[in-house]
């Protein structure tokens, strides 16, 4: 990942390898940031997107260094078998100045509201959120399933500002049922992967008697939905279906659990128009709850 000092690798480092002991010590201390909840309209909201085309980058996918990004999935929920899923991340300001930010939730299934919450970052600082989503000071007291944006913009504005150089990481959590251990998996920030129609695929993944898989989607166009036709792919056989995407939100759904392929691929396909978005797997084991993600890429 480019632009990372040593400072933020070696803390990134540990926070990816982070063990069930971290996770019992629960909150150490206060958050360091402190925000300041934000009503944005619509038109606020597009403007944050107004510069994503305007400054197009040739890669595919561009990560870290940069104004504006997105967390694919968030969750602060309960999940299967007396789970209950966290979300910790890491949020990073590489500039020598202080820099604003907003964080806007895109809760599963609905567009979001224009409920933002903004924070200052100290200049040249890396802040570790435990629980992020959750009710204590700093957080965003959000439940559910969604994705993050997180856009740098100008002091006291909806503006984004092009000069912001963030960076991040997350990490979602739960307790083994019965057990003071965890099971994790993580996610790196990206600016949206994919662009319009283009397809993208999820590798890695598995799905049989042991093993389950969902696929997550998050649609950035501010302003319509849109619906991608998911195929899955394995041992020879393959299977289709359709997921709709309200404007700015995401979804995560389960693959049928019909499909038993062993190893899999997942194919997404998007509908017509010029939009940002994101796509990825998870697969789980039906046991332990031991799970990855693999981001889709064209």
């Amino acid at each position: 990942m480019k632009f990372l000092s040593a400072k933020l690798l070696s803390i990134l480092v540990a926070f990816l390898i982070s063990t069930s002991a971290v996770a019992q010590v629960g909150r150490r201390a206060a958050h360091e940031l402190k925000g300041t909840p934000e009503s944005l309209t619509l038109g606020q909201i597009g403007q944050l997107f107004s510069h994503r085309a305007a400054i197009r980058p040739s890669a595919v996918i561009t990560e870290s260094g940069v104004s504006s990004y997105v967390f694919p999935v968030a969750i602060n929920s309960p999940g299967k078998n007396g789970t209950f899923f966290k979300t910790d991340a890491v949020i990073s300001n590489n500039r020598s100045i202080p820099q604003d930010i907003l964080v806007l939730w895109l809760p599963a299934g609905s567009s979001a509201v224009g409920a933002g919450v903004r924070y200052t970052l100290d200049a040249l600082t890396v802040y570790f959120l435990q629980d992020f989503l959750g009710s204590d000071a700093g957080d965003l007291n959000r439940s559910g399933v969604g994705a993050l944006l997180i856009t740098g913009v100008f002091s006291g504005s909806t503006t984004e500002d092009t000069d912001a150089n963030l960076d991040g990481a997350i990490r979602i959590w739960t307790y083994e049922p019965g057990s003071s251990g965890t099971n994790s998996f993580n996610m790196a920030p990206t600016s949206g992967s994919v662009f319009g129609t283009a397809i993208a695929t999820a590798y890695g993944l598995r799905q049989d008697s042991g093993f389950r898989s969902n696929v997550g989607i998050v649609n950035l166009d501010p302003f319509s939905s849109h619906s991608w036709s998911v195929r899955v792919v394995g041992s020879g056989q393959e299977l289709s279906f359709t997921v709709t995407v309200p404007a700015l939100s995401m979804q995560e759904v389960a693959v049928p659990a019909a499909v038993d392929y062993g190893d899999i691929f997942i194919e997404f396909s998007a509908d017509a128009g010029s939009f940002d978005w994101s796509a990825f797997g998870v697969t789980a084991d039906q046991v332990t709850g031991d799970a990855w993600a693999s981001r889709a890429v064209q």
